[in-house]
């Protein structure tokens, strides 16, 4: 397919020695020339945020371009893995950043000398950033479509072009940016206002970076077979990043224990430390001369360094607004003569089906693109709350040390990684639906058993980690890839996706966050009548909250299949 656009005639310009992606000579010479009319069509083979025209053959043997084009870009440049890899990069960023606050949460309450649960609600602060950042997730649809010089509405009554450096990539590339930032002060804080300042600037960057990713990768592999295996590419990323996490930050702490050497369940804990009744861990000393911040400035770091990379590749085009190859210079919709299914709400015009239809087929639309959101909120919800608190549980329910509680953590990401580089060879033979279906079963029985067992030994509960891990790898991508089957997806429906990620990040998190508000965070802080922790329910509260979230999100997912399915049936039709 061609991109069309229309740009004004401009002074000549001339560019020596440009490269061409090696279809062209060294030394040619491309011009571009005024001509006498007002508007000069561009055709643009690949999808990128400054057009790249087709150069002209003249009778002298130089090779011209339209006015205010510019030269087309290197084919490596232009080529989907490029970005795709960078879009995984950045996953990886995003899962350090999710996974590294709950090993961690011991040491920063004790940074800012705040109780445990003070400090876990700071992680609220990040989430609530992140939905605010996945509400203008609509703004690629925007640069998607003022990308090759068309322009775009900037207000109720006035429409302008945007500048040809504001793409998609800058957009995610300047969120990096700002993720990095937030990830180098959470070292620095000695508050917990600096604390939640820190996490919300990283939470505003996940959720313009989660949007994002997840939408242009979908555009970049539209109607492609590899599209899938890169879907799960990508959230192997962010489970990759999640699994370094905790022994990043276990290699950064140069062996000490914040719980004591003695394992951080006293006498009672070091004599039957497979039962939940050992004695826990009553108060938690603060950290001395430890460099666990330097995990921190090592992820500031991967995010500026792959941020700024991606400003400087071209950003995929919308498939809503590629042409077809008409020529007429004007975007359109895909239709089903690209073999895309179109919603008639989307593809109607004055002599399309009724209006009352039309509005019907968007309200069903909706419905189901509303319960797989539903399933993103339980399913992102119970991840985090398993990936953060598992250190405290193992620390306060079953009495062990905080190294047992970070390896633990790290046992749950490395499982969830094995089954993401499985559910990319996976996602090649079986349907998004039935991965979903052993997935969902599979974690669920795992959550009710890790909830229901009053007592864990360290083995049990490592095995059950790893299995509740592997089957919540394939969850996110296959539901993604589920989704794009009922319906063509829009910004707006990944949006709708991205808040409620960040809604069931926070909400769940937050319920388990709670029950830990009486757990005090030093020495000084129990002495000051900070409260005595129960090992027996705050910290299991987390079991409970994710055996929930699994079972709620195995019915929600019957539902969404059942109405999906005659909702893709309707659209093929027509109807």
């Amino acid at each position: 397919m061609e991109l069309v656009a229309t740009q004004r005639a401009a002074p000549p310009q001339v560019i020596e020695n440009e490269p061409s992606g090696g279809d062209v000579e060294d030394d040619a010479v491309w011009t571009a020339e005024g001509r006498a009319s007002d508007e000069i069509p561009i055709a643009s083979s690949s999808p990128s945020a400054t057009p790249a025209a087709t150069p002209r053959d003249d009778d002298d043997g130089i090779k011209t371009l339209p006015p205010g084009a510019a030269a087309p870009s290197p084919s490596w440049l232009r080529h989907p893995a490029l970005p795709s890899t960078l879009y995984a990069i950045l996953a990886v960023a995003v899962g350090i950043q999710v996974s590294i606050f709950g090993p961690a949460l011991l040491r920063l309450s004790a940074q800012v000398g705040a109780s445990l649960g003070d400090t876990a609600y700071a992680s609220a602060a990040r989430t609530l950033a992140s939905v605010g950042a996945s509400a203008a997730g609509p703004i690629f649809d925007v640069l998607a479509a003022g990308q090759d010089g068309a322009p775009v509405r900037c207000g109720a009554r006035r429409s302008c072009r945007l500048p040809r450096a504001l793409h998609a990539h800058t957009v995610m590339g300047g969120a990096a940016l700002v993720g990095g930032l937030g990830s180098a002060l959470i070292p620095a804080a000695r508050s917990l206002g600096a604390l939640y300042l820190g996490l919300a600037l990283q939470g505003a960057a996940s959720g313009l970076l989660d949007t994002g990713s997840n939408l242009l990768m979908m555009w970049l592999w539209h109607e492609r077979r590899a599209g899938a295996p890169w879907m799960q590419t990508l959230h192997f990323g962010f489970a990759a990043g999640a699994t370094l996490a905790p022994l990043l930050l276990r290699a950064t702490e140069a062996g000490d224990d914040i719980t004591g050497s003695g394992g951080g369940g006293g006498a009672a804990a070091a004599g039957n430390n497979s039962s939940s009744n050992a004695t826990a861990p009553a108060t938690i000393s603060p950290p001395a001369g430890t460099t666990y911040q330097y995990a921190f400035f090592a992820l500031a770091a991967l995010y500026c360094v792959c941020g700024a990379a991606l400003s400087f590749v071209p950003a995929p085009a919308s498939p809503w607004s590629v042409s077809n190859n008409n020529g007429t210079g004007s975007s359109s919709a895909p239709t089903a003569a690209d073999g895309v299914v179109v919603a008639p709400s989307e593809a109607a015009d004055a002599s399309g089906p009724p209006a009352k239809a039309a509005a019907g087929m968007t309200r069903r639309i909706w419905g189901v693109m509303g319960l797989v959101a539903i399933m993103f909120l339980l399913y992102v919800g119970g991840e985090h709350s398993y990936g953060t608190f598992l250190t405290p549980y193992a620390i306060f329910v079953m009495g062990r040390p905080e190294a047992f509680g970070q390896y633990a953590t790290a046992v749950y990401w490395a499982a969830m990684t094995a089954g993401r580089f499985g559910s990319i060879g996976a996602s090649l033979w079986l349907a998004p639906a039935t991965l979903l279906t052993l997935a969902l079963v599979t974690c669920t029985t795992c959550a009710v058993v890790l909830a229901a067992v009053p007592a864990h030994t360290d083995a049990s509960l490592l095995v059950l980690t790893a299995i509740f891990g592997a089957a919540m790898a394939p969850q996110y991508p296959s539901t993604l890839a589920l989704a794009a089957t009922f319906a063509p997806m829009r910004a707006a429906y990944t949006t709708a996706f991205s808040l409620c990620n960040s809604g069931g990040a926070w909400l769940l998190p937050f319920i388990v966050a709670s029950f830990l508000k009486n757990v005090p965070a030093s020495s000084a802080a129990a002495a000051e009548g900070g409260g005595v922790p129960d090992p027996h329910s705050g910290a299991r509260a987390m079991m409970y909250v994710v055996a929930v979230a699994c079972a709620a999100n195995l019915g929600v997912f019957l539902l969404a299949w059942r109405r999906g399915t005659r909702l893709r049936a309707a659209l093929s039709a027509g109807t």
